[in-house]
């Protein structure tokens, strides 16, 4: 009898443990990569903005779970890049640089707000991985703190930094939360 009980607890925690793997899951319109769900956004709106459209994804009291994008790999850094990439057409503008040549930017969750360029990100992770653009970050005329992956020739999703709460800068954003699982 003591050892059916053993097999018993021994099975349901076996059992609850795949539960949980396959509960994992992100929320309609969110894509799943690992731990976490993904969304991007079109509207385009200031860095300052877009960190705070997302903060308002999953509470009411706009204290949620989502964060602007951190990028913690170079295989992340290269799925954000490709799922912009693809959902592009639905982004309906992008800011234009030239006459000519339009070269989108998507904001990411790093920025420098204290000015002391010290690179954070929003959700608090640490910045274990960059993708810098050569000669970034450089603080261009001063006051960039933000941070957007730029596309466009020789770009490739490669990092900027530019200014964070100016109306001349939107771009569309990826926000980035824990999927849901349970414990």
């Amino acid at each position: 009898m003591y050892c059916f009980n053993i097999l018993t607890v021994i099975l349901a925690i076996s059992v609850g443990c795949v539960e949980c793997h396959h509960k994992a899951a992100c929320p309609t319109y969110w894509t799943n990569r690992g731990d976490f769900c993904y969304r991007l956004y079109s509207t385009e709106k200031t860095w300052v903005d877009a960190e705070a459209f997302c903060k308002t994804i999953g509470a009411p009291n706009g204290q949620g779970i989502a964060h602007l994008a951190s990028v913690h790999s170079a295989d992340e850094q290269q799925d954000l890049y490709d799922y912009w990439k693809t959902h592009r057409n639905e982004i309906p503008s992008s800011v234009v640089y030239s006459s000519n040549t339009e070269y989108p930017g998507l904001w990411i969750g790093l920025n420098d707000i204290a000015h002391n360029r010290d690179w954070r990100y929003t959700d608090g992770s640490t910045v274990d991985y960059t993708n810098w653009l050569n000669g970034e970050p450089n603080n261009c005329c001063g006051g960039e703190a933000a941070v957007h992956m730029w596309d466009g020739p020789h770009h490739n999703g490669g990092w900027n930094d530019i200014a964070h709460n100016s109306q001349e800068w939107t771009f569309p954003f990826i926000c980035k939360m824990p999927a849901s699982s349970c414990h």
